[in-house]
């Protein structure tokens, strides 16, 4: 094992032994999005874009990077940079525990940032609770029996069955969840036609189911798999899923929450950092 990435970077400042350690993460990626702000800094690449952050991200832990080399000496203990690849494939993390970072700095705890528009430019928003939702991955087949447009009785028309499943699903959010908890379920990409007139043999969704709570994060895996299979058999098809679960929520250590905001405080002013009151589903 090493400290290489593929595409990340490890760096580290500070005097110190490895023995004792905190971490800065940022995360890298880009989303599959063409580009219009027209920002001097905005993407070069056609279809490729940082629409979620992870510029900013960058930059700021470049720009602590450059203060902290500033004062390397004045710095006791040691402080690990992490540029962490592959955020929105949500296992980017996977490759940098690949490593033998986690083997070579004993590490104190972990700080990472990401922007969020609901609150003012310059405020620091903080939170003890759980603060990022778990993020599951949901793969549905749905199985039918092709054939010709113009004879819709003589087949099992698959996106009927779909249409009635895209609906299904919001009922597990609104009838299986209390009002006060959350959960999402979305669908965000459907696929399956031939042609205009005909009926396929099966149509595939995917999409993301995301929790705060752990407890929820299993209602809606037991209830997608109960409730969809039952839908797709009534209309004498079928319907695979595949449920593949991803980050469990984050709730973050009391005491680094107290630390950061104390900061804040002391460079920004006690107005400038605010408790947030719920956690998110996504960034």
């Amino acid at each position: 094992m090493d400290s290489r990435l593929d595409t990340g970077v490890v760096a580290s400042v500070g005097m110190g032994s490895t023995e004792e350690c905190i971490v800065l993460r940022a995360d890298i990626d880009a989303l599959p999005i063409q580009e219009k702000s027209g920002l001097t800094f905005s993407s070069k690449i056609d279809g490729i874009a940082h629409c979620c952050g992870h510029d900013l991200h960058s930059t700021a832990l470049l720009y602590a990077a450059k203060m902290l080399k500033r004062v390397e000496k004045e710095i006791s203990g040691r402080i690990l940079l992490i540029f962490q690849p592959a955020e929105e494939k949500l296992n980017g993390y996977q490759s940098v525990i690949s490593t033998d970072v986690f083997i070579k700095y004993r590490l104190r705890f972990i700080i990472g940032l990401h922007t969020w528009p609901e609150i003012l430019a310059g405020t620091i928003g903080v939170r003890k609770k759980p603060s990022m939702a778990a993020s599951d991955s949901l793969k549905l087949i749905v199985h039918g029996k092709g054939g010709h447009g113009a004879h819709p009785h003589k087949s099992v028309d698959p996106v009927c069955i779909t249409g009635y499943i895209l609906t299904v699903l919001q009922t597990i959010v609104s009838q299986n969840i209390a009002s006060l908890d959350s959960g999402v379920i979305t669908i965000g990409k459907i696929t399956g036609e031939i042609a205009l007139n005909v009926i396929s043999d099966s149509v595939v969704l995917e999409g993301t189911v995301r929790s705060l709570d752990s407890s929820i994060r299993k209602l809606m895996q037991k209830r997608l798999k109960t409730l969809l299979s039952d839908i797709a058999t009534g209309f004498g098809g079928s319907c695979d899923v595949e449920y593949h679960k991803g980050n469990p929520p984050v709730v973050n250590d009391a005491m680094v929450v107290d630390r950061i905001a104390k900061a804040g405080k002391e460079v920004l002013g006690e107005e400038k950092v605010i408790e947030l009151e719920k956690g998110f589903h996504g960034v």
